[in-house]
């Protein structure tokens, strides 16, 4: 008799690993197909931004790009981005740090990126990261200086 459980056991035992191994097979197969989905997803999506953005400062769409967008443009700069970052983490009380439109000459939207600087209570004075030019044509951007 204890033999016979003895061989029960074992063989539920192998059983048990079996359909174990069997559903950790499947899981990980099911996973690999969802994650294999979401990269094929994730690089048509990747693909159709960028056929948009494309199109957005194509050569043909003459006077697409706005102030807002020149601003945005400009504001993804690594270094304005450095800069943002540092007048952020500035300890110096009232000091902000300012990305703005300026003006259009010609096909370019100026962009400047600055920083105010409180004098006093009543006055301060602003100091210039940099102007940056923005073809509306292209979406190419200058840095002045």
């Amino acid at each position: 008799m204890i033999g016979v459980v003895r061989t029960i056991g074992i063989a539920l035992r192998v059983l048990f690993f079996s359909s174990a191994f069997f559903f950790l097979s499947y899981s990980t197969r099911a996973a690999e197909t969802e994650t294999v989905s979401n990269v094929k997803r994730q690089a048509t999506i990747s693909k159709q931004k960028s056929t948009i953005s494309k199109k957005t400062v194509s050569k043909k769409s003459i006077g697409v790009l706005t102030g807002n967008r020149a601003v945005e443009l400009v504001s993804a700069r690594p270094e304005v981005k450095g800069f943002l970052l540092g007048i952020k983490n500035s300890k110096m009380k009232g000091v902000s740090s300012h990305v703005e439109f300026d003006r259009k000459e010609g096909d370019d939207i100026v962009v400047h990126v600055y920083e105010y600087v409180p004098d006093d209570a009543e006055s301060g004075h602003t100091a210039t990261f940099n102007w940056y030019h923005v073809n509306s044509k292209t979406g190419k951007i200058t840095k002045e200086f």
